[in-house]
């Protein structure tokens, strides 16, 4: 499980603001723009969905 939550908090965030409304900018706006995101977000739902199977197996 540790290394799910690590590979999420290792992506750099880019057009996000914080909290305070600061810009948080860590890299550029990727070629692909918004379809690399979507791209990660559905890696993340796989990976969480085996996850829960480990877990229940445990």
């Amino acid at each position: 499980m540790r290394r799910f939550v690590e590979s999420i908090a290792a992506l750099s965030l880019w057009d996000w603001d914080d909290d305070q409304g600061q810009p948080k900018n860590e890299c550029e706006e990727p070629d692909d723009g918004y379809l690399d995101s979507h791209q990660a977000l559905m890696n993340y739902v796989e990976a969480a969905r085996l996850l829960l199977k480990e877990i229940d197996n445990v």
